[in-house]
């Protein structure tokens, strides 16, 4: 086989093909392989020619269009042959040598999980170009690749000569009042142009400089160690690399530019003065240099131009169910997944949930209502719907906010079947005007006295209750009349009022026509109100009472009546005891037993649930720590036997400070007189219990003769003060 390539002037084959067996004939511009021997699988064998133009070519010749002329022929072994013949083109590239040299430095930057638009910019300097423009909005410098970032490059033309260039440094220049360098690392290079493995650079030493142009050494950055913090404020840095180092050109192919970068990060020392001073319309503008010292030659520089704005972005927020199956039990709470806002940040957020009024609420958002983040409205605005607005969880990750989300809502007992909405809103701060929702905001969930606020997002999502029919009869308690009532309420203080609620609950498809409740008020050491099967009341565990403090409102299709004598020793016994009308009771807080009869002539309707509240107060002795269980006793037949519920339980927890001022009495009247006596700082106190004479705390007074000793314990104290043992001897 004869492969014969006719060659456009001034081109020829490469030495390198010379080598491998190529000839040319310069006259007829011919390059000439022949092969034999070939059979079998290599029956298309495949040849490269390499070509190179003359170091003399014209630029008239080069950029202009070429033709290549490829014959080949096939010779036989019975002495027949074949030919072919075939033409292409192709226009060759110029090599261009750049204006600085064959060695120059590039600054450019990109965004790093921030936001952007690539086009033209409202700068007039700047219109001719497209730039990478961000939103500032999403800048978080909390969040890992929420920034944006610069590079530096360096990089090197192989124009053939096999030349090396020595380094000195690289230096960078942010010429911004408003930021600051926080940090350098080495980034990338080109195949076979590491710093550190190809070049054999052991480390190069990173200067920070500050605003007075102050060189200052920080670190270092090796193959091991790539990255170096910045001082606060540092307004540009220096990248000196060691003496003799140099950079070579023939790394990569002729024609082609090797490269090695570091990176760097800028931060705002106001992030938040900045966003919040970029109007609509307006963009911020970040200009920064690079420089490049190179041999003996002057610096080379690179400028470049970050650009910022607040892009006006819809916020969206999706609450799904992620169970379809309905909800059979009481206690359980819907599985939702809630997103907050697409992933876009939104200033002071407030998130909230619309539910029934019917669906209870569940601990962890009880827990949240009681720590202040979280506040619950019932029958919202009239709308037969719960509001419970959330704040302080926004730092929770998304798995952590759906777990928050789907407990907050609870299926109680008296939850009647069917089908339930709930609404998930998302609101952030009315003023910002880079961010808008979808402006369904029928209730005013801001309060602002507009139905059409844009700084809101919502969804909703259905669940569905399918409870076996029951009848039922239920305790709660809360602490009075704050949220909702639950099975047990804590850090209450002595004196304290409570409200305890009843609930006659009818969740089947009949009505009720029979009901009797028991209710025996907690005190110490008491007992329970039914007998266990060997006809024992257990311990019920209180350690403290609770009083009524007055009557229960009337209901339709019930009697209430009301005893003060102490429970008996069985259900029948306390049944028995003498109750009267409330009109007959004197002194509310002397009320032992409570007796709720349904009436002969009601029934309770299917789906019906009827509560019974009513208000105690907490032993105004109560001690620290202790408690009081409260149960009832129910029956739906009319002489059937009482069955107990599982108690309510109120917790007395408080913490109590016994605290003062040490001071020189100067004028001897036994009063703090500010411009007269003379604080005591640094004075030990010893606190006493009654009339104790060993110390149950110590403190020393701070700088303004201030102490404080915070006790569970109800009692009375005394202090001593003892003076520092640095006063003068006398």
């Amino acid at each position: 086989m004869t492969y014969k390539v006719t060659l456009p002037e001034y081109m020829s084959p490469s030495p390198e093909s010379i080598n491998d067996g190529w000839s040319f004939d310069k006259n007829t511009r011919i390059a000439t392989f022949k092969q034999g021997g070939i059979s079998g699988s290599n029956i298309y064998p495949k040849k490269n020619l390499e070509t190179r133009y003359a170091t003399n070519t014209p630029l008239s010749i080069l950029n202009k269009r070429a033709e290549i002329k490829l014959e080949t022929t096939v010779e036989y072994t019975d002495g027949t042959s074949l030919s072919a013949t075939a033409i292409d083109s192709f226009t060759p590239r110029a090599l261009r040598y750049p204006e600085d040299g064959n060695i120059g430095i590039r600054k450019f930057y990109g965004p790093q999980g921030v936001p952007y638009r690539y086009g033209k910019t409202k700068i007039d300097r700047y219109k001719a170009q497209n730039f990478y423009i961000m939103d500032i909005s999403e800048i978080d410098y909390n969040k890992e690749n929420k920034n944006y970032i610069w590079r530096i490059s360096v990089d090197v033309l192989n124009d053939g000569s096999n030349s090396t260039h020595s380094i000195d440094y690289i230096r960078d220049s942010l010429n911004n009042d408003d930021q600051y360098i926080d940090e350098v690392f080495y980034a990338s290079s080109s195949s076979g142009y590491s710093l550190f493995k190809d070049l054999k650079i052991q480390r190069v030493d990173v200067y920070a400089i500050d605003s007075k142009n102050i060189e200052t050494k920080v670190g270092e950055i090796t193959e091991t160690d790539r990255k170096v913090k910045l001082p606060y404020g540092t307004k540009g840095f220096k990248i000196k690399f060691p003496e003799g180092s140099s950079l070579p050109s023939d790394v990569g192919e002729v024609g082609k530019r090797s490269t090695f970068s570091f990176e760097a990060y800028t931060k705002f020392f106001d992030i938040d003065k900045i966003r919040d001073s970029i109007r609509p319309e307006q963009e911020y503008v970040t200009e920064n240099s690079a420089f490049l010292k190179i041999e003996n030659n002057t610096e080379k520089e690179s400028k470049s131009v970050s650009f910022l704005e607040r892009q006006q972005q819809k916020v969206s927020n999706m609450l799904t169910n992620s169970d379809r199956k309905p909800i059979t039990t009481a206690g359980s709470s819907p599985s939702l997944i809630a997103n907050r806002s697409n992933n876009i940040s939104i200033n002071k957020p407030i998130y909230a949930l619309l539910f029934s009024n019917n669906l209870d609420v569940g601990n962890e958002a009880l827990e949240c209502i009681d720590s202040g983040n979280c506040s619950l409205t019932e029958n919202y605005k009239n709308s037969g719907k719960k509001l419970l607005k959330i704040t302080g969880k926004d730092s929770l990750s998304y798995g952590e906010f759906s777990r928050f989300i789907s407990k907050s809502i609870n299926v109680s007992e008296f939850t009647p079947n069917g089908q339930y909405e709930v609404d998930f809103i998302t609101m952030w701060d009315a003023n910002d005007k880079f961010r808008y929702g979808d402006g369904n905001d029928d209730l005013d969930f801001g309060e602002d006295g507009s139905t059409s606020s844009t700084n809101i997002a919502r969804s909703s999502t259905t669940f569905n209750v399918l409870k076996p029919e029951q009848v039922a009869i239920k305790k709660y308690v809360r602490k009075h009349n704050t949220g909702s009532f639950r099975k047990n309420v804590s850090n209450l203080d002595p004196a304290d009022l409570i409200d305890y609620r009843i609930s006659v609950i009818n969740i089947s498809d009949r009505p009720l026509l029979t009901s009797r409740v028991l209710e025996v008020l907690p005190t110490a050491n008491d007992k329970k109100i039914v007998e266990n099967n060997q006809g024992v009341q257990e311990d019920r565990g209180s350690q403290i009472p609770t009083k009524l403090t007055g009557a229960i409102a009337e209901k339709e299709g019930f009697k209430i009546s009301y005893s003060t004598d102490n429970p008996g020793s069985t259900q029948n016994e306390s049944w028995n005891k003498n109750f009267v009308d409330k009109t007959a009771i004197t002194d509310w807080s002397k009320v032992r037993m409570i007796k709720i009869e349904q009436k002969a002539n009601y029934s309770v309707p299917a789906q019906t649930v009827v509560n019974f509240d009513f208000t105690a107060q907490i032993d105004p002795k109560a001690a620290d720590n202790t408690i009081a269980n409260n149960s009832v006793a129910v029956t739906i037949s009319a002489s059937g036997n009482l069955v107990e519920s599982d108690p309510v339980e109120v917790k007395v927890e408080y913490p109590t400070a016994i605290e003062g001022i040490a001071f020189e009495d100067n004028n001897k009247n036994n009063i703090f007189d500010e411009n007269i006596d003379t604080l005591l700082p640094e004075y030990t106190v010893e606190l006493f219990k009654n009339t104790d004479n060993t110390p149950v705390q110590s403190a020393k007074t701070d700088s303004k003769g201030h102490y404080s000793f915070k006790t569970k314990d109800f009692a009375n104290y005394h202090v001593r003060f003892t003076r520092k043992e640095t006063l003068k001897k006398l």
